[in-house]
């Protein structure tokens, strides 16, 4: 990739979209810059005219949002050159060598707003395990200051730094170096293997081109179009009638699960909506029997297809819910799932007149085995809250009913420690979860990435307890001037207490069942009580 980028900017051009996409590797697995449509070459006349060393600088605001340096993102008067090129190298590396952007919150919808604001503001955050190398490496190419940048010299300074020991860069140039990951072509120049399967999955549509079908003109309404991949989008504002002639259309095109099942697309049919699903009743055609079913865009497949992954490893389980079945379209991933009609936990809470320690201690047993099934198969939940806890059916005079974790859009199975690899590295970096909920060790910090596993699952039941037995969650804001950093900071302390009046009515044993800041002092799942 130096060598590449060394290359193209002798040619006198900015490459302006360096990114994981158009870096493809050839048979040999050598690197393959593609896709120059951002790309910005400069005349030789103008070069020229600017003299031999000045920098060339061009002001147009373009590229990817995650692989921006600061000069593009903050729209500088006097422009951006070449050593922007190096901003996205240095991030590039950073994702090689971590699994993750810097940048980017992984469970959060990561606004263009939102990115932009920690490419200018925030530390970059690096994981405990990276050695010193490294971490010097990404932090001269992740500079803010473009002068001061690794690379800011041209691409010999880089090619210089000490994380290159031992790089033979002649041969590198020549292609007399082994690519370190060559890829299987079983089928040679024409096999399309290591295509990404969203694509080569697809039925081509419309190939050749026919008449459009009558019923399209039900989609047009003042020459706007609705596309089919995003009608169930949990932000879109289509009217029922728009939404009717999706589902029509959809049903028309062999879709496997409209084949097999009937979408309840009535307000009553809405069970929830998530940031990247929508969630609805549906009927089994075969037995008119109730379901739920998940509905994920085909631009989230890859999210889905792990959720799935991780919804057959844990079945069958009392307590977590039945996959049913999955099945995906053109345009959306379907996961059907049992319909539980029981609610969500502290909505049913609320409706009981009162509510014992027993009765929590009964819920949090269920809970305790579901969580347990879910770590002895090296899985982790990450987004433990009443709102994913829900109860298979509405018994109103049954002291526990039984219930079902639900949402497992956020959870992961952990990576198993090789021979090799350190504990470190077997462990969690992507932040994600809900706040009030989240562990301390998954809550993200200035200058390292979080790192977690299992415990913070029990953080999270921890939390969940607390908050059936007195009606709150720990770590509340106290006012409408706290903000979310004052939350995470007393998250982080455990800074909570039991001073609440309703804490009187609460057993020492329920209390002693504490949250830990450390997970290596938390219990584990299955650890006896003594009391």
């Amino acid at each position: 990739m130096a060598c590449a980028l060394q290359h193209v900017h002798a040619a006198g051009v900015i490459y302006r979209d360096l990114k994981l996409e158009n870096i493809l590797l050839d048979e040999q697995g050598h690197v393959k810059l593609t896709d120059f449509g951002l790309s910005k070459a400069f005349e030789l006349q103008q070069q020229q005219h600017q003299g031999g060393d000045a920098p060339q600088l061009t002001k147009s605001y373009c590229g990817t949002i995650e692989y921006m340096p600061p000069e593009i993102v903050r729209r500088q008067p006097e422009g951006y050159g070449q050593c922007a090129d190096w901003w996205s190298f240095g991030v590039i590396a950073f994702e090689l060598l971590t699994g993750c952007s810097p940048f980017t919150v992984d469970g959060n919808q990561n606004s263009t707003e939102d990115i932009a604001r920690r490419i200018l503001t925030k530390k970059v955050p690096y994981p405990k395990w990276m050695d010193r190398t490294s971490r010097d490496f990404i932090g001269q190419l992740l500079n803010r200051e473009p002068k001061l940048r690794l690379g800011a010299r041209g691409a010999a300074e880089v090619k210089k730094h000490r994380f290159f020991d031992g790089i033979n860069w002649e041969a590198v140039e020549r292609r007399q170096t082994a690519g370190p990951i060559k890829p299987s072509m079983a089928g040679g120049v024409a096999d399309v293997e290591n295509f990404a399967a969203e694509f080569t999955a697809q039925t081509p549509l419309f190939s050749p081109a026919d008449k459009p079908p009558a019923e399209c003109h039900t989609f047009f309404r003042g020459y706007s179009f609705v596309s089919p991949s995003v009608i169930f989008a949990s932000d879109n504002v289509i009217g029922q009638e728009c939404l009717e002639a999706s589902v029509r259309l959809l049903s028309a095109q062999s879709s496997p699960f409209f084949a097999n099942y009937r979408l309840d697309i009535t307000a009553h049919g809405l069970l929830g909506k998530g940031s990247f699903s929508i969630c609805r009743r549906c009927e089994r055609v075969a037995d008119g029997r109730q379901f739920a079913v998940k509905i994920v865009s085909q631009r989230f497949a890859h999210q889905a297809r792990r959720e799935v992954r991780v919804l057959e490893a844990l079945q069958p389980h009392a307590h977590i819910v039945p996959l049913v079945d999955a099945m995906s379209d053109a345009f959306h991933h379907y996961i059907v799932l049992e319909l539980l009609e029981g609610g969500e936990l502290l909505q049913r809470l609320r409706r009981m007149e009162k509510f014992t320690e027993l009765q929590a201690a009964e819920i949090m047993a269920q809970l305790v085995a579901a969580v347990k099934h879910m770590h002895d198969r090296d899985i982790v939940h990450r987004d433990l809250k009443p709102e994913n806890i829900l109860f298979e059916r509405d018994q109103p005079g049954h002291v526990a009913p039984k219930l079902r974790l639900v949402d497992f859009g956020f959870a992961r199975i952990l990576p198993r420690p090789s021979s090799s690899s350190t504990v470190a590295q077997s462990l969690i970096t992507p932040l994600c979860g809900t706040l009030h909920y989240a562990a301390p060790e998954v809550l993200d910090i200035e200058d390292e990435l979080p790192q977690y596993n299992q415990q913070c699952d029990l953080w999270s039941l921890g939390v969940i307890l607390f908050t059936m037995l007195s009606g709150k969650v720990p770590f509340h804001a106290k006012s409408q001037a706290e903000s979310a950093a004052d939350i995470i900071a007393r998250i982080r302390a455990a800074d909570f207490s039991f001073l609440d009046p309703v804490w009187t009515m609460v057993s020492q044993s329920a209390k002693d069942l504490r949250l830990l800041p450390d997970p290596s002092g938390a219990e584990k799942v299955g650890d006896e009580n003594p009391d």
